[in-house]
């Protein structure tokens, strides 16, 4: 999962589906659209060892998984691994 802008995505060329569930930022309410992976529901949470805000997201691990294959011909980089003898 990338968090980013859709100018980021446009100017290095990462995959932008409809198909993809959103990373979607709301204070206090959840979010009304029904088809996010991450809220986002805070900047200003705190984590021992770290200085200033940090996010505090909220992910729905199934949805995550459901949409986490990238089909062939949207993006997805693929190798040939050599195997091992």
């Amino acid at each position: 999962m990338i968090y980013s802008s859709s100018e980021w995505r446009d100017h290095y060329g990462s995959p932008v589906t409809d198909s993809r569930p959103d990373w979607l930022f709301s204070a206090g309410d959840r979010p009304k659209q029904g088809d996010w992976a991450v809220w986002r529901l805070r900047f200003d949470g705190t984590v021992s060892g770290i200085s200033g805000g940090v996010d505090i997201d909220v992910a729905r691990i199934e949805v995550s998984r459901e949409h986490s294959a990238i089909p062939d011909g949207e993006g997805a980089i693929g190798h040939e691994v050599e195997e091992k003898r």
